[in-house]
């Protein structure tokens, strides 16, 4: 798997609980988190040995492994303190079989929730297990068919075969799945995740186009997306709009002056819409210092 995607897939799936969430997330994600242990029946002890190391996660997370090991002693049920174990061989010890275990331990414990697969997946990969990673992520789709992560890994073995129109699919299947969470739950997902998701799946989208030689097609999506990629993640917009305006140089300068002209002049239309933005920002700015 492409390293530069497997880096942003093991962010995504292993420090969901710990970094870059607003308070008010983190307190919903606990609240949540909290309601499907006792579902579980874990006890509480276990339970809040499970937080202690979550929370040791964004402090130190070398010393994260022993209050989840506390908490299986204390409750050899509590899947969540499993799954984290995984996290820590996998991060911290480089131990990607160990890890692959405690996946496979979680899993067993509870098998509604689509997040030890989803790690598992990706551990597969890392060991080079193809064909054991692919199983796993088919198995995601088949089983938590609303969940977007399987149908975004899925989306990505694709690109990595080059298969680029079938990898697109795949990551607008995501993209309508992301869309459709409108709350936290077990696989605690926030609205800031998920815009940040969103536009880390557009960018593949265009880029997919792009190696197919699709301008139009590249150029018709970011400017369907770019009111949103815009508003959160502007270096984004900027680096998307800079490949957009060099490949139709290359592509169609001296070969279709006409196609040229059009998709110049339409990346020149999403450009000014960006300026008008950005004054709207301006303007509310100095409205709200007033």
């Amino acid at each position: 798997m492409n390293n530069r995607y497997l880096k942003i897939l093991i962010l995504l799936s292993f420090f969901v609980l710990s970094f870059g969430i607003l308070a008010e997330d983190q307190e919903e994600i606990m609240r949540v988190t909290r309601q499907e242990l006792k579902e579980l029946k874990i006890n509480d002890k276990s339970i809040e040995k499970t937080f202690e190391g979550i929370k040791m996660q964004g402090i130190d997370f070398s010393k994260s492994k022993k209050p989840f090991e506390e908490a299986v002693q204390l409750d050899n049920k509590n899947y969540l303190a499993m799954f984290y174990i995984g996290t820590y061989e996998r991060v911290f010890n480089k131990d990607t079989k160990k890890a692959i275990e405690y996946y496979q331990k979680a899993i067993n414990l509870n098998p509604k929730n689509p997040r030890p697969y989803n790690n598992l997946a990706i551990a597969y990969g890392y060991l080079g297990d193809t064909k054991k990673s692919d199983e796993t992520i088919k198995q995601i789709m088949s089983l938590f068919p609303e969940y977007p992560e399987g149908y975004y890994q899925w989306a990505l073995k694709l690109l990595d075969n080059k298969k680029y129109s079938e990898s697109t699919e795949y990551m607008k299947k995501a993209i309508e799945k992301y869309n459709k969470i409108k709350k936290i739950d077990y696989w605690y997902i926030t609205q800031d995740m998920k815009k940040s998701f969103i536009i880390d799946a557009q960018k593949i989208i265009i880029n997919n186009y792009v190696k197919q030689e699709k301008l139009v097609e590249a150029i018709e999506f970011f400017e369907d997306s770019y009111i949103n990629m815009k508003q959160d993640n502007s270096s984004v917009v900027n680096e998307l709009m800079e490949l957009l305006y060099y490949k139709n140089q290359e592509l169609y300068e001296n070969k279709n002056s006409k196609l040229y002209k059009e998709n110049f002049d339409k990346l020149k239309s999403i450009e000014f819409l960006g300026l008008l933005m950005e004054a709207n920002d301006h303007l509310k700015g100095k409205n709200k210092g007033k």
